[in-house]
């Protein structure tokens, strides 16, 4: 993780595990998917709807458990 900015180098300690591998976010490549979807609202649109469609399989349970179990490695 080579960029000072990089999430890793502040929040390693709580989601790091063995032969994980954190991806570094490419500000030129943010530029263009943004401008990407400037031009195409109705892309972004079906994408939108695709994701809450998506969101609307998880419960308020499961995301509390996912967040218990990732408290509890921290702590461990």
């Amino acid at each position: 993780m080579s960029s000072p900015d990089a999430i890793s180098t502040v929040y390693w300690n709580l989601f790091s595990e063995q032969d994980q591998m954190w991806a570094e976010a490419s500000v030129k490549d943010l530029m263009k998917k943004m401008r990407s979807a400037y031009d195409d609202p109705e892309l972004c649109k079906q994408k939108g709807l695709q994701g809450r469609a998506d969101m609307l399989q998880f419960s308020w349970d499961h995301a509390g458990f996912a967040l218990m179990r990732a408290i509890e490695k921290t702590i461990q």
